[in-house]
């Protein structure tokens, strides 16, 4: 009997599988559909109409929007599609072009690679000549490939040429921004952005007020918001969209780039220089505001005022929501670069061992006098100061009043000398006005604060801890930096720690602690604040009621 001859395939040999089913993938970018035409809707129908000539089953079509072929991003759709090639093998892929599955060759050739290996068969709707079954056919593949990479990168390179002739044109490059709108100029010499209004009156009045003080910039982007400033699309600005909006130097008719710097642009001016450079030292924390500190809710009334233990920074509070919808208030220390960061603590319980720590003071009608003492002593060495500044302020203030009016009677008179500058002048003598005014505010509240806490005062007659828990948020507030003018830091194992010993705090009980142990425990003498701090050898005793940290496990009672 004669022996059949056995063929054996060479190991790099790709027997593909012999189907009637398909899957289409299809992807553009915004960039691609404008520049080429690669539209969804065209991708599909030429996909559909071969795979009819094919006289194939269409399992399913995955499309990917608005994503690059250029960057190995997130595509859901195409990790999808792998997924099910690799568990359904019986299956081939059709595409409008080989450059919707990449532009750049060494992101697109693994991903034929794995269907090669796969026995998968892949056509391109455009080039349906190409086989990729036969040696010739993957070449011709690979340099498709190649030409697809080859034309992205000559694109690239025009549109920066045309991108870099535009900007050192004047005219800017891209999407308007806030306020502007793009417009087709109608000579090289005009800007091609138009502003839009009321979007650039509120960015131009979003300047001027950061700059006189009257705001923090978080209380300037709600004010903003409801007096009606809003995106091209009607929604809301966040408040890291508004603070990169008076970041953004177009509104000083400049042009920001990358490479070369920030150019001259040919638009529209919004704000001075100097009005911009120092909202620029606002935000960047190098130029303080007189608009007082956002106040703090009832329920957080140590925020801001207790410090990180390890960092020094201030804690913030707020409350937070467990999984079943209960809310938990907490203070924490939100510095990055602090190991404690959003490290917890429930604010009943600093809240509890501050108000144990105003228990150290001994109650009664001295500690009312004494407080009313101390605070008339700090005013008096503060008034003749403030006094002074306000009435500076104030000839300052009308001096400015003066300069503007006189201002407005030249433009009024329609003067030379003043026309071209009317507007930056103009600007100029209005931020300054609001910048004396709110430090004229921040005087007269400075007043107000000493008398509610000399009433206060008058109410802690009995405990000045529980005077505190019934007090009102701007009263605690106000306590709570009069007696500890530099805060107090705080550790979640240790609880409060020491107070300065030249705070408000020590010294009232430096001197109750006087009147309450006219006799030491031995007998001796009681110490004096001389003998305290100077005298080398002590006399006398008393116990240890000092100045001391309130610990998380236990209480001080008085």
């Amino acid at each position: 009997m004669k022996r059949r001859r056995r063929i054996i395939l060479s190991s790099n040999e790709i027997v593909y599988r012999t189907t009637k089913f398909v899957v289409i993938y299809i992807r553009v970018s915004t960039e691609d559909q404008a520049r080429d035409g690669y539209g969804p809707e065209s991708q599909e129908r030429a996909c559909r109409e071969y795979c009819e000539r094919r006289g194939w089953t269409i399992i399913n079509i995955y499309k990917d929007e608005g994503t690059s072929g250029w960057k190995p991003v997130s595509r859901p759709q195409f990790k999808e599609m792998k997924e099910y090639i690799r568990k359904n093998k019986n299956v081939n892929v059709a595409f409008f072009d080989y450059s919707r599955i990449y532009r750049k060759a060494s992101l697109s050739f693994p991903f034929f690679e794995l269907l090669d290996s796969l026995a998968v068969y892949s056509v391109s709707a455009c080039n349906p000549n190409i086989d990729c079954r036969t040696a010739e056919g993957r070449n011709q593949r690979a340099q498709e490939i190649i030409k697809a990479e080859n034309q992205s990168d000559e694109h690239s390179e025009k549109q920066r040429g045309r991108m870099k002739n535009a900007v050192l044109s004047g005219r800017w490059p891209s999407l308007a921004p806030a306020g502007f709108e793009n417009i087709r100029p109608k000579t090289k010499e005009d800007s091609n952005l138009a502003p839009i209004e009321p979007a650039l009156s509120l960015i131009r009045d979003s300047f001027l007020l950061l700059r006189s003080g009257a705001y923090k910039p978080a209380e300037l982007h709600r004010e903003m918001i409801r007096r009606g400033m809003r995106s091209r699309t009607g929604k809301e600005y966040t408040l890291d969209q508004f603070l990169r909006i008076l970041s953004n130097p177009a509104y000083i008719a400049m042009i920001p780039t990358a490479r070369y710097g920030d150019l001259p642009g040919k638009h529209q001016r919004t704000v001075s220089d100097e009005t911009f450079r120092d909202v620029q030292l606002i935000l960047d924390g190098k130029k303080s505001t007189t608009a007082p500190e956002a106040k703090n809710q009832l329920n957080v009334p140590l925020r801001g005022f207790l410090r990180c233990h390890v960092c020094g920074h201030p804690l913030t509070g707020g409350d937070s929501k467990n999984r079943w919808g209960t809310y938990y208030s907490y203070y924490r220390c939100f510095n990055k670069n602090c190991e404690m960061v959003n490290v917890g603590v429930r604010t009943y319980i600093a809240d509890g061992q501050f108000v144990d720590l105003l228990r150290q003071l001994p109650s009664g009608v001295a500690l009312s006098a004494e407080f009313q003492n101390i605070l008339r002593a700090e005013w008096a060495g503060k008034a003749g100061d403030s006094e002074e500044i306000s009435g500076r302020l104030r000839r300052e203030l009308r001096g400015l009043q003066e300069d503007l009016d006189a201002l407005m009677m030249k433009y009024v008179k329609n003067d030379r000398t003043v026309m071209p500058y009317f507007e930056s002048l103009k600007e100029k003598l209005e931020g300054q006005i609001a910048n004396v005014q709110a430090q004229i505010s921040a005087t007269e509240e400075t007043k107000a604060t000493f008398t509610e806490l000399l009433e206060f005062s008058r109410s802690i007659s009995v405990n000045l801890a529980n005077a505190w828990l019934v007090a009102d948020i701007d009263q605690k507030q106000r306590v709570q930096k009069t007696l500890f003018p530099d805060g107090l830091k705080y550790d979640k194992e240790k609880g409060v720690l020491n107070p300065g010993n030249d705070s408000v705090f020590c010294q009232l009980q430096n001197f109750l602690l006087g009147k309450l142990y006219l006799v030491g425990e031995r007998g001796f003498e009681p110490p004096t604040p001389w003998s305290r701090t100077r005298c080398s050898t002590r006399l006398s005793h008393s116990p240890n009621l000092g100045c001391r940290s309130v610990s998380a496990g236990a209480a001080w009672r008085v």
